[in-house]
């Protein structure tokens, strides 16, 4: 069976061009859809009015359908709205607050989904200030400016040079505690970032980063007959 993990979708963004695309994934050859966080952006606008609007509500409504024929798995992101207005918007969909545990008894695999806020201190602890800055991120990236991006791919290379590193590895603090605290699975998979990647390592578990549609058009498949695990689409660096 086909598995696919979409996160950071951020409907409800003005910034999201990739509708088409998610459709397409969505209705695409997979027994399983793991949702890993902030599908729904209630920072950019109220709830009710992602859900209404017409082009981010048939995503919302292509969802809802597919989850009566498929499994559909929704991890809660930061940005998304809190787990009852979740479970009212998905009334088919499996809503978690933290994460989920994919047990692979065949192949041995023991694969723990999150969407890895929860590792990051300024969203944990002082979400008010992410909030914030929030705002000043909204100006910028309507000029086309991604500040946050940028400032994360930057951080990122000179992490990954100061180690003689690759880009594709684990240099973030936030991904070497993910790989910490997930140490007994097998694979470790989640968004939050919008830094797609997959480090396969020989040390449990191996890190895969779904990305995002807002900055990338990545996505994550897993075939759990033959236990392939693919990163997929288009990562702009």
């Amino acid at each position: 069976m086909k598995h696919l993990f979409i996160s950071d979708l951020h409907l409800g963004s003005p910034l999201l061009k990739s509708h088409g695309l998610i459709l397409n994934l969505l209705e695409g050859p997979y027994g399983v859809i793991f949702l890993v966080g902030d599908i729904i952006d209630t920072w950019e606008k109220p709830v009710d009015d992602i859900v209404n609007d017409p082009v981010d509500g048939t995503v919302i409504n292509t969802i809802n359908e597919l989850s009566k024929t498929k499994t559909i798995i929704f991890i809660q992101g930061n940005h998304d709205p809190d787990l009852a207005d979740l479970s009212r918007i998905f009334p088919n969909v499996q809503v978690l607050g933290h994460r989920y545990i994919l047990d692979m008894e065949h192949n041995g695999l023991k694969i723990v989904v999150i969407h890895g806020h929860e590792f990051n201190e300024t969203i944990l602890k002082y979400s008010w200030i992410a909030k914030l800055v929030w705002p000043i991120q909204w100006i910028f990236e309507r000029f086309g400016w991604n500040i946050r991006g940028w400032l994360r791919t930057l951080f990122h290379s000179i992490a990954a040079k100061k180690q003689n590193k690759n880009y594709n590895d684990i240099v973030l603090d936030i991904e070497e505690q993910v790989v910490e605290m997930y140490k007994d699975h097998s694979y470790v998979i989640m968004g939050h970032t919008h830094l797609p990647k997959l480090v396969e390592r020989e040390e449990r578990p191996s890190y895969v980063n779904c990305g995002d549609f807002i900055h990338n058009q990545t996505w994550v498949t897993y075939d759990s007959d033959t236990g392939e695990m693919l990163l997929e689409g288009t990562i702009n660096n």
